[in-house]
């Protein structure tokens, strides 16, 4: 689902009235108007899904339905700060050799998917509804940034060149693109353990290791929070 940056203005205008009578309430009040359980682990989206189903816009509605609507909850303490990057999917890193720019699932995710970043802010113990924001990623944005950490990663995997040292407490440091390399993207672990892996299509040079604990590329919390104020271009 591709949309104009004009179309994305004209739907968070009428989202913005949608939430307007929701907005400063906090998640606990708003779960309990709509009835939703805090503690399951899709709670916020869920929320968000209620608000917009209740809203009577059948614009706003369809979006739920589409394939390529993705909803990410961003949660910012009392002075709006914003702790944590963004994850994405994990990738395979033999599929990732595989592609070609144009070809590849990174592009592609980003090309058609649309987001809705529902964000909460805290105040004491509470998060209390502030905004939603739809968001879809710039292509000069793609072609430019986002490709050259994808490249970066091709080009290491490619080369076997994985493992950058090993510290005194066995922990691993990576060639992988870092949040200070790139203004949008970087590549950090995405597994439940070490023995949580994906093959690599060439063995790291340092270790010898054929399989590494699977990695996503991830949007930067710097890059997240200019979204949500909308000074990302």
């Amino acid at each position: 689902m591709k949309l104009s940056a004009e179309r994305i203005g004209q739907l968070n205008t009428e989202i913005e009235s949608v939430i307007g009578q929701y907005q400063d309430f906090s998640a606990n009040k708003l779960a309990e108007i709509f009835g939703v359980n805090m503690s399951a682990k899709n709670a916020f989206s869920t929320l968000t899904h209620k608000i917009i189903e209740n809203s009577g816009s059948s614009v706003l509605g369809h979006l739920l339905t589409d394939e390529d609507f993705r909803f990410k909850t961003v949660r910012l303490d009392k002075y709006g700060r914003l702790k944590e990057s963004m994850s994405l999917p994990v990738f395979k890193y033999c599929d990732l050799c595989s592609e070609t720019w144009e070809t590849s699932e990174l592009r592609d995710y980003f090309y058609q998917k649309v987001f809705a970043f529902i964000v909460f802010r805290a105040d004491g113990k509470e998060l209390y509804l502030n905004k939603i924001v739809l968001w879809q990623m710039p292509e000069n944005v793609l072609e430019n940034g986002v490709r050259e950490a994808w490249q970066r990663m091709y080009d290491i995997l490619g080369a076997g060149k994985i493992v950058k040292y090993i510290d005194d407490s066995g922990r691993y440091f990576t060639y992988f693109p870092s949040s200070t390399e790139n203004p949008y993207v970087h590549v950090r672990p995405h597994a439940q353990n070490r023995q949580d892996t994906h093959p690599l299509p060439v063995a790291d040079k340092l270790t010898g290791l054929v399989q590494y604990p699977k990695h996503s590329f991830w949007l930067n919390r710097s890059y997240v929070l200019k979204i949500i104020t909308r000074e990302a271009n």
